[in-house]
């Protein structure tokens, strides 16, 4: 290998290390602090007022950045500022809360895929650089070896394994583009939870459209005088609705009231009786025997 073979295989392999190192370090890491949920209420809810989510804004760029990178979304917070990893949001919200574990999540992503691009552009540069050397190496070579036989194979090995060294590498790019799409689904998860998080680690709760705090004793309740249950008026009867029906329990016996003792009539004087009538003569009497 020559000198000039030397020159390019040095210059690509630092070209790819300072591609692969700033892969993921091309955007400003943001520096987030909030109080600690036993702090004055007033203190909590200024600190929400600034670190609380105002929405996210794609900015997904054409071509090839577009596949190694993903979709470059940023959180937009209350004070300005913008987050575009989400592990920066670990220092406002709880440990168990679903922001830290999709921002853990996205972080271990990213820093795979990283690792999986570094391998690939240096393994496609170094073995591109041997398969180049190779192939000027056996351009200048005039077919007879060093001992001055006939070369049958004028291209030297290290073309063959330059070649190899590359196809291989570019294998690499394949789970690079996995872990690609998950830290940026993980990402969003992070984002889209985020304002939530926030208000459990800040003790804050929401109440109707108003932003209160978790941790004050709810307000008492003067006592109240218990109501007297009020009897539900009959409903009025409607001329088409069915009649009743008949009640089948007896119809209940008037009790008997006492009976006053029968009157009793005074005595009546017994008054004379009558004289019969003297029997008139019969005709056998008057008349005279013959």
């Amino acid at each position: 290998m020559n000198r000039t073979s030397v020159r390019v295989t040095a210059a690509l392999t630092c070209a790819a290390t300072a591609i692969s190192l700033t892969a993921g370090c091309s955007r400003p890491r943001a520096m987030l602090t909030a109080p600690a949920s036993n702090a004055p209420a007033a203190e909590r809810m200024q600190a929400y007022e600034r670190l609380s989510a105002r929405g996210t804004v794609s900015m997904a760029g054409p071509g090839i950045r577009t596949v190694l990178r993903g979709t470059s979304r940023f959180l937009a917070l209350g004070d300005g500022s913008r987050v575009y990893y989400p592990e920066d949001l670990l220092p406002v919200v709880s440990a168990d809360s679903a922001t830290a574990r999709a921002s853990e999540r996205s972080g271990r992503a990213r820093r795979a895929s990283n690792a999986w691009l570094t391998v690939a552009i240096l393994g496609i540069s170094v073995g591109a650089t041997l398969w180049v050397a190779g192939i000027a190496s056996a351009t200048n070579n005039d077919g007879f070896d060093d001992e001055g036989r006939l070369d049958d194979d004028p291209v030297p090995a290290s073309a063959y394994v330059g070649a190899a060294l590359a196809l291989a590498s570019g294998l690499a790019i394949f789970p690079t583009v996995h872990y690609r799409r998950v830290a940026r689904d993980e990402r969003l998860s992070a984002f889209v939870t985020y304002d939530d998080s926030l208000r459990g680690r800040l003790a804050l709760c929401i109440d109707g459209t108003r932003l209160v705090d978790c941790t004050a004793p709810a307000p008492s309740t003067p006592a109240v005088a218990p109501l007297l249950p009020v009897p539900a008026a009959a409903p009025a009867a409607s001329p088409l609705a069915a009649p009743p029906p008949a009640s089948t329990a007896p119809a209940p016996v008037p009790a008997a009231s006492p009976t006053p003792p029968p009157a009793v009539a005074p005595p009546v004087a017994a008054s004379p009786a009558p004289a019969p009538a003297a029997n008139p003569p019969s005709e056998s009497s008057t008349n005279p025997p013959r």
